[in-house]
């Protein structure tokens, strides 16, 4: 559910998928400064099953996972009826040559960063995506008004 408090933070939840804990815990903080609820997963696996049960606003998933990497995660994500919506923004810590961003884009990436990247790039990049999100729902939830409006 996403609404926003008092102070006009957000409340949206977004799910860190990284198996580094220490960049787990610097995107998690901030975050939680902007008042997102936050759900941690250290791998891929328990990432997806999170997904699916919890069904977040947003993903963040680090392109170098172990067992399976981010490319593999955002595909897996996309087949899954239950998260195939869900606005997945992949992070890389080493640079990424053109056709490696290509390659993410075309499996379904909302947006790629690479480390170093600054807060205010990661929370563009979220506000963005979450804007988008519930512009589509509100057109989305107009059109069946419409329609119901019509049967009358």
């Amino acid at each position: 559910m996403t609404t926003t408090n008092s102070e006009n933070k957000h409340t949206e939840t977004i799910l860190v998928i990284e198996h580094d804990s220490m960049l787990r815990e610097g995107i998690r903080s901030i975050l939680e400064v902007e008042r997102y609820h936050v759900i941690e997963a250290p791998d891929a696996t328990v990432g997806c099953e999170l997904a699916c049960e919890l069904h977040p606003e947003l993903i963040i998933c680090a392109v170098n996972l172990p067992v399976q990497n981010g490319y593999e995660t955002l595909s897996l994500l996309r087949k899954n009826g239950r998260t195939a919506d869900i606005p997945v923004i992949l992070v890389s810590d080493k640079w990424v040559d053109q056709p490696m961003v290509r390659f993410g884009m075309s499996l379904g990436a909302s947006d790629i960063l690479i480390r170093p990247y600054k807060a205010t790039d990661l929370l563009g990049s979220i506000h963005a995506r979450l804007e988008y999100r519930r512009a589509v729902a509100a057109y989305g939830e107009a059109k069946i008004r419409r329609l119901r409006g019509s049967e009358l």
